[in-house]
């Protein structure tokens, strides 16, 4: 099975994946990198009201093959 690894970058900073994970498929680690990128981001982006959570997707020559990107911004109107 292909090793995959999956660097996050939150607001800038490298969270690079050492170990990797063996998916059958490229659709796979797609898959993963959605729900990974999705869960990490309900969980931090609301309590800094906004920013970019990336995640990369390398294969096993860490070349990267697929990124996920979720952003959100909140903006104000003034009343």
């Amino acid at each position: 099975m292909p090793l995959f690894y999956f660097d996050v970058r939150d607001n800038g900073q490298l969270f690079p994946d050492e170990e990797g994970h063996e998916l059958p498929d490229i659709t796979s680690a797609e898959t993963e990198a959605s729900e990974a990128a999705a869960a990490i981001a309900r969980d931090v982006l609301p309590t800094r009201r906004g920013g970019e959570l990336i995640v990369q997707v390398k294969d096993e020559q860490r070349l990267p093959v697929l990124t996920v990107t979720v952003e959100m911004y909140v903006a104000r109107t003034k009343r």
